[in-house]
């Protein structure tokens, strides 16, 4: 009679361990396939920023990003290079730095301070009108088309078509590799440019 009895507890034992087991491994399942998903969610994901300072709507995903946010990147660079006065000059250059890449933050620092000493001195003040963009995305890289318009004490002495390069690094953070003036009638005007190119 105490054998059944003892029987019948280890049986019952058994079964709960049994569920409780079951269930530990719907658990383990269920923490899976949250990993998987929330690893796989980073290359579905696409975000849609609207900041303050650009017109067009953007998105970005992982180091892919849309032809706006490089077309309108490269423009705010672009005129953050190419316009300035002997006021804000030292702004601008800060403004571009931090945007560069650590691969040529060193020589765009050098090339960007010796302009500036230069276009405080002489009192130089210019202007870009961008007209126009040409992308070349699998390249990370925008060519920006317009008019630069030079003045020294208010008086324009030079005004001239114009064409420059801008090439990010196309990581997740987008920094600035390249910047450099090219012929704007250049067919091809990403070839002038290497990787890390900085005029």
């Amino acid at each position: 009679m105490h054998s059944g009895k003892y029987v019948s507890t280890l049986a019952e034992a058994i079964r709960r361990r049994n569920l409780w087991l079951l269930m530990a491994l719907l658990l383990a399942a269920t923490n899976l396939g949250q990993v998987l998903f929330i690893n796989t969610l980073e290359h579905r994901e696409r975000i849609v920023v609207i900041p303050p300072r650009l017109d067009k709507e953007f998105w970005v995903r992982g180091a892919m990003v849309s032809d706006s946010y490089l077309e309108q990147t490269a423009v705010y660079m672009t005129e953050l290079a190419l316009s300035y006065s002997p006021d804000n000059v030292r702004y601008r250059v800060r403004q571009l730095l931090r945007h560069a890449d650590a691969s040529v933050h060193g020589a765009l620092s050098t090339v960007l301070e010796a302009d500036a000493e230069r276009i405080e001195r002489n009192r130089v003040s210019a202007v870009f009108y961008p007209q126009s963009v040409r992308l070349r995305a699998a390249a990370h890289s925008a060519a920006i088309y317009g008019v630069h318009t030079r003045m020294i004490a208010g008086k324009v002495v030079n005004s001239r078509r114009a064409a420059v390069v801008v090439r990010f690094n196309g990581a997740e953070n987008w920094k600035l590799v390249g910047l450099k003036e090219v012929d704007p009638n250049e067919n091809d005007p990403f070839a002038a440019v290497t990787v890390s190119a900085v005029d």
